[in-house]
């Protein structure tokens, strides 16, 4: 399932509205774990089942404030408190019982049809703002953020699961000159059944044109943060 086509697609597809359906999906499963697929995992995921209190429906990694976040905007709309934490849902464990008891679902598609032309990060945002106060925060060693810039390069891999954040991702066209995680993912990818096959095959052009902004505030980015260093070398050597 989908979102209704007047929502706002998500880099050129609905496919993430699909997390919103799980507690329907799943309907014999009390609780589930759900997983990106822009994920590197390096850690065992049991001890989020652990987490369950029968008092929180979403337990989620936090990133940032409300008022720091891309969807600041839609969240003061919301009328939702600005210096309170927001979570990603690259890495969610849900309580699909109380989920369906709350009827969340129903308060899902409100949300989206309330706010359908404002949903700049798709089922997140929604989620964010259907769930302020009823979601727990947890280790950030579930959802490490690898943004593409310098300053989030991975020197030493760890337990955790790394979750390739933001645009141009790794296998994007010039990932592998604006990402510094290209060599991380490619790694991974050459050991999978498709690892011989050239990822530009299951790239989408639709998605190119939709993340083109970002790929050009990402080349921005590298190219500052590369001379920044220049210029520091320069100084220490002077």
């Amino acid at each position: 399932p989908t979102a209704p086509s007047e929502h706002d697609h998500f880099y050129g597809n609905q496919t993430s509205y699909g997390r919103l359906f799980l507690p329907s999906l799943l309907k014999d499963y009390p609780c589930c774990v759900y997983l990106d697929s822009d994920l590197y995992v390096n850690c065992c995921v049991d001890e989020l089942f652990g987490l369950f209190d029968g008092k929180n429906i979403i337990y989620a990694s936090g990133t940032k404030t409300r008022r720091q976040a891309v969807e600041q905007q839609l969240y003061a709309a919301a009328k939702l408190n600005l210096d309170a934490i927001c979570f990603n849902s690259g890495v969610m464990a849900i309580d699909l019982e109380l989920w369906r008891q709350a009827n969340m679902t129903d308060r899902c598609n409100e949300i989206a049809r309330k706010f359908s032309k404002r949903l700049i990060t798709a089922d997140q945002s929604i989620l964010n703002i259907a769930f302020p106060s009823s979601f727990r925060l947890i280790d950030d060693k579930f959802n490490t953020l690898l943004h593409p810039s310098l300053s989030s390069k991975v020197r030493r891999l760890e337990e955790r699961i790394y979750h390739f954040a933001d645009s141009p991702k790794p296998w994007d066209p010039l990932g592998k000159l604006l990402s510094n995680h290209h060599n991380l993912w490619y790694q991974v990818y050459k050991q999978t059944a498709i690892g011989h096959v050239s990822p530009m095959r299951y790239y989408s052009w639709t998605r190119s044109r939709k993340t083109l902004r970002r790929i050009l505030s990402a080349s921005k980015r590298q190219i500052f943060s590369k001379l920044k260093c220049q210029t520091i070398e320069s100084v220490v050597d002077s």
